[in-house]
Order: structure tokens, then C-alpha cells, then sequence
């Protein structure tokens, strides 16, 4: 797989202090990071900006395989600390930055609303499996 970028990615946990939400980083280094443009029906053509990115088996964090690191969404609300998961409504930014989710969203860097994910991990060879995200 080729990869092409690091991506941050923002976990939404539930903040226990303050009872609301709060968003933890990590980088995720050696990805495919696909930007395209879909189109919506209607009787006005529109584009709109969609994602897909693909998490390698390849990929790390701080210098460690991504995957010793992820845990599936159930498992991660209990364990945080150090790890990371996919889920919808996290979000995703194109690069490295450990800053607060609200500058990223006025960013005007690449960055996506997680919206599906799929385990491709325990399908096809090493350099194939992967988990893949789609986001808008």
C-alpha cells in the first residue's frame, strides 16, 4: 500500500470532571490519505468533499505499530490512556498537530468528520491489510 501522509486523529471521550466531551490526539504515522470530491443528487449538481483513508498495518505511533496501540470503540471509553479507536463523529487531520479539535476545525488544513470505518486487517497479506475510514 502506498502511504502518503501522518494524520491526527481526535478521540471523542466523555470528560468525567466536567461531564461533556473532550477530544484526545494522536498521530498516526505512514497512511493513505485520499481527498475526492462526490457528487449529490438533486436537480443541482453539487460536489462535495469526501475522504478515505487507509490505516496500514505499517503505520505507527510514537515509533510503535499503530494497531499494538488501537482498540476497538467498545473497549477504549475504559482505557484511554495511550490508546486510540475509530468511531463516527471523531475527527480527522491531514498532518501532525497536537492542538485543541476547535482550531483544527477552522483550519484551513485537510480534515474530515469520521462517518464509517471498516477491519480490513485480517484480510489479504501484511502489506494490503488495513483499517479503512471514510469521512466528509
Amino acid at each position: 500500500m502506498i502511504t502518503n501522509a501522518d494524520i491526527t486523529i481526535f478521540n471523542k471521550v466523555v470528560d468525567k470532571a466536567s461531564r461533556g466531551h473532550i477530544f484526545r490526539p494522536t498521530v498516526i504515522r505512514g497512511v493513505c490519505f485520499v481527498h475526492r470530491f462526490s457528487r449529490t443528487g438533486g436537480t443541482e449538481e453539487q460536489t462535495e468533499d469526501a475522504y478515505v483513508i487507509r490505516i496500514p498495518l505499517s503505520a505507527t505511533v510514537n515509533g510503535s505499530p499503530a494497531m499494538d496501540s488501537y482498540l476497538p470503540q467498545e473497549l477504549y471509553s475504559a482505557s484511554v490512556e495511550g490508546h486510540w479507536t475509530i468511531q463516527k463523529d471523531d475527527v480527522i487531520l491531514k498532518g501532525d498537530s497536537l492542538s485543541d479539535v476547535t482550531e483544527v476545525r477552522k483550519s484551513p488544513l485537510e480534515h474530515c468528520l469520521i462517518t464509517n470505518w471498516q477491519d480490513d486487517t485480517t484480510r489479504g497479506s501484511e502489506f494490503v491489510a488495513h483499517m479503512r475510514i471514510g469521512g466528509v
